[in-house]
C-alpha cells in the first residue's frame, strides 16, 4: 500500500511547515477539545506529521508533544479519507502491540485526516478513550466537520507565516 505521508519537511510548503509544529497552538487545542467533547472522549488531539514524528500541535487531555509516527494510529488515518475508527484497540491484531496501547490507556481511537490547501494529508484530528466503543453517526459527521475546520486553520496559519 502506498502512502502520501510527507516524508520530510521539503515535502510540504517549505519553511512554512515549521509554523505548524512550532509548539502547541491554542486554536488547534480548542479544536482538539471540541472533538473530545463531541465524541464524549477524555482525549482529543490535532497532529501534524514530520517524519519520523507525529507532532501534537493541539491537544486536550494529554501532555505529550510528539509520538513516533510508526507507533501511532494517526498514521493510518492519513492512508484513507473519512473517519478511521478502531473500536477495540486491544483486540485489534494490527494495533494491540503498539507500545502506547500496551499501557492500557487507549481502548478506542477515531480520527479524520487534515490537509494542506493543495489537498495533501499532513496530519489528523482525533479522539481517544480508555474503553472500547464506537462513535455515533452524528459524532462521525461532527469529527469530519471539525477536520474541515482544522484544514481551514492550517491554511490560515500557512498564510500568516508566508
Amino acid at each position: 500500500m502506498t502512502s502520501d505521508l510527507p516524508p520530510r519537511r521539503e515535502a510540504w510548503s517549505g519553511a512554512t511547515s515549521g509554523e505548524l509544529i512550532a509548539g502547541r497552538d491554542e486554536a488547534f487545542s480548542h479544536l482538539a477539545e471540541l472533538a473530545a467533547g463531541l465524541c464524549w472522549a477524555p482525549i482529543g488531539m490535532v497532529s501534524v506529521v514530520l517524519e519520523p514524528w507525529l507532532y501534537l500541535t493541539g491537544a486536550y487531555g494529554v501532555d505529550a508533544d510528539r509520538v513516533l509516527l510508526e507507533r501511532s494510529l494517526g498514521r493510518h488515518v492519513m492512508e484513507q479519507e473519512g473517519v478511521f475508527q478502531v473500536e477495540d484497540v486491544a483486540a485489534h491484531p494490527k494495533f494491540a502491540k503498539y507500545p502506547v496501547m500496551m499501557t492500557g490507556r487507549i481502548g478506542f481511537y477515531a480520527g479524520a485526516p487534515i490537509h494542506l490547501p493543495s489537498g495533501q494529508k499532513i496530519g489528523a484530528i482525533c479522539v481517544c478513550d480508555v474503553i472500547p466503543r464506537e462513535l455515533k453517526v452524528w459524532q462521525v459527521r461532527g469529527l469530519k466537520l471539525l477536520a474541515e475546520q482544522t484544514d481551514q486553520l492550517v491554511e490560515l496559519r500557512l498564510r500568516q507565516a508566508g
